[in-house]
């Protein structure tokens, strides 16, 4: 396993049971949350196209877009990798005009230009070295107006969870990834950048099911729970309780812009 913090594998509907991140999304309100400050986010920026770049299944994209007050006529250009998680957004979306890619974003590339590019909990699934070159591409979608909106995790209760055992499990020179480290990866210069967070919380249920808390630790930790050491099971456990089996958890938003001199040399 390489050192990025790749949840890959523990998000897809092609299972005849609960995957362990659909067990996660059970005790979180995560996605309410955080559609809630994007949905707010998206509303201050006057746009008519959006290209969101891993979609996933669509449901925080939904949920989010059902937020907005007086929704602008957008056009929406849905990119996502996964082909079954294509056959999802294709049902998701069916009523609406939206044009769905089964493609990696180094595979795609358009001529038309976007008033908002979206990367939503995207870089979990895009090697670290890879991030200045796909930043990159992701302005290049821009109009000379236009937003970047990368939504990832701030350092919070799971960060200091991936943080207290990962090391142990996979190299100790892993690293949780947050938004930090992914905007530290923008140009230097000739952008602007903003930010919001949103605040959840994940109900981790120890008392009422054992088996629902082992399943949330495997989405965290990337590990089975047969293959992750009794020592450690038990100080994750112990972890988990000390926090009253509450993790506060903040998203991060950032709104990344052009400056003029920018928009201005892109001409």
């Amino acid at each position: 396993m390489n050192n990025n913090d790749s949840t890959k594998g523990f998000e897809y509907n092609n299972k005849d049971t609960e995957t362990p991140f659909e067990t996660f999304l059970r005790y979180t309100d995560e996605k309410n949350k955080s559609s809630e400050i994007l949905a707010r986010t998206l509303s201050l920026i006057v746009h008519t196209s959006i290209l969101d770049i891993g979609t996933g299944n669509g449901q925080c994209l939904e949920m989010t877009l059902s937020k907005i007050k007086n929704p602008a006529n957008n056009r929406l250009i849905l990119l996502e990798p996964s082909a079954d998680l294509v056959k999802q957004l294709k049902n998701r979306f069916s009523a609406q005009d939206v044009t769905i890619i089964n493609s990696e974003l180094n595979d795609f590339s358009t001529d038309e230009r976007f008033d908002i590019v979206l990367a939503s909990h995207l870089f979990y699934h895009i090697p670290r070295p890879e991030w200045p070159s796909q930043l990159l591409k992701m302005l290049s979608f821009l109009k000379p107006e236009g937003s970047l909106i990368v939504v990832l995790r701030e350092r919070d209760d799971a960060y200091a969870f991936k943080m207290a055992f990962k090391p142990l499990l996979f190299n100790k020179d892993f690293q949780a990834l947050t938004i930090d480290d992914v905007l530290a990866n923008l140009p230097k210069s000739g952008l602007t950048i903003s930010r919001d967070i949103a605040e959840s919380e994940l109900a981790i249920p120890v008392r009422k099911s054992m088996e629902d808390t082992i399943s949330i630790i495997e989405f965290y930790l990337n590990k089975q729970w047969h293959e992750i050491p009794e020592s450690i099971q038990k100080d994750a456990l112990d972890f988990i309780q000390n926090r009253n089996c509450i993790f506060k958890q903040l998203d991060g938003i950032a709104v990344i812009k052009k400056t003029s001199q920018t928009k201005d040399a892109d001409r």
